[in-house]
């Protein structure tokens, strides 16, 4: 008996696409690389990190790295969000240094739009601090970050970051508190999940004084009974 010869088919080769990634309008666009792919929308939640230097032309910020997240895709790119600011280690590493107290925290605050933001500061001292005065330091900062980001955007304080608006302001309402040497935001980070927004009118937190003068005690009043026998 003749078998019949067994055709075999070619299983269908899957090819790969090159797709640009861009950043977001506040970097004016820009290319951030290239990605492999089979399915163009595979390319979201997708994370490419670049040096800031390199998005600015300005030498000064390349001790920091940003982190950007392909969220949709348009014209053939994958646009992407800005979720993530980052000090290297290395730099903080130089920025401490003997006879200076360094200030670390790390808090969550809530956006204008929604959005759970952790921050994490970086303050030096010019000399050696108290704890008592480094926890004034820690709470003061916290306030003035709380307050200006329930004010704003998550993008709108990421620039403002970015061009060391928010460090600046931060750094002369802690004056009242201690002058300091140094004073930045080592990391910054939109978590998942969104908040709900706080109200408008919500009370904003108090910047911490320093420790004045102690007030004179006031003479107790005698009693009207004592007086007058006197």
């Amino acid at each position: 008996m003749v078998t019949q010869p067994v055709k075999k088919t070619k299983a269908a080769v899957r090819k790969k696409v090159w797709m640009e990634i861009v950043a977001p309008a506040l970097f004016n666009g820009q290319s951030l690389g290239e990605t492999c792919l089979y399915e163009p929308q595979e390319v979201i939640g997708r994370v490419s990190t670049v040096n800031l230097s390199v998005l600015t032309r300005d030498p000064k910020k390349q001790n920091i790295n940003v982190s950007f997240r392909a969220t949709q895709i348009s014209q053939g790119k994958a646009q992407t969000e800005l979720y993530k600011y980052l000090l290297m280690s290395t730099s903080i590493r130089r920025m401490a240094r003997r006879g200076k107290s360094k200030i670390d925290d790390s808090f969550v605050a809530i956006s204008a739009d929604g959005k759970r933001v952790r921050v994490k500061p970086l303050m030096i001292t010019r000399t050696k601090v108290s704890k008592s005065l480094q926890t004034a330091l820690r709470m003061g900062f916290r306030a003035q970050a709380i307050k200006q980001l329930r004010k704003m955007s998550v993008a709108d304080f990421f620039k403002a970051v970015i061009m060391s608006k928010i460090q600046r302001e931060i750094h002369d309402a802690l004056k009242k508190v201690y002058p300091l040497g140094i004073c930045e935001v080592r990391h910054l980070e939109v978590l998942p999940g969104e908040a709900t927004p706080l109200p408008p009118e919500a009370a904003e937190p108090e910047t911490p004084q320093s420790e004045g003068k102690p007030e004179t005690p006031q003479p107790e009043e005698k009693p009207a009974e004592e007086a007058s026998a006197e």
